[in-house]
């Protein structure tokens, strides 16, 4: 197991030589899963625009993601509760711009 971690990349195991089961560490696996959920959202996004869909201008997508801020610090009241909502749409919102 710790090799997983050292290598921070998944270690297929064999039998009779041949690709068995694949072993990885949670992080690994939650960014295997990040990537293909960003693939994935592209690709619809490609499709989109090859069909002609209309487009959301940049200044439109951080007014969107600043009112569902906006909207999360209202929403919810109270120290803790409130932190943890606003980190996590933040993260939605670095991620939003830096996979897209």
């Amino acid at each position: 197991m710790w090799l997983c971690h050292e290598l921070d990349e998944p270690v297929i195991l064999t039998r009779n030589g041949e690709a068995d089961l694949v072993v990885m560490s949670h992080q690994t696996f939650q960014r295997m899963v990040a990537r293909v959920k960003s693939q994935s959202k592209l690709l619809v996004a490609e499709k989109q625009i090859a069909e002609g869909e209309q487009l959301i201008g940049h200044n439109d997508v951080i007014a969107r993601m600043r009112r569902k801020l906006d909207d999360a610090k209202t929403a919810w009241s109270g120290g803790f509760v409130l932190k943890v909502k606003h980190f996590y749409l933040y993260q939605q919102f670095i991620h939003c711009i830096f996979t897209a």
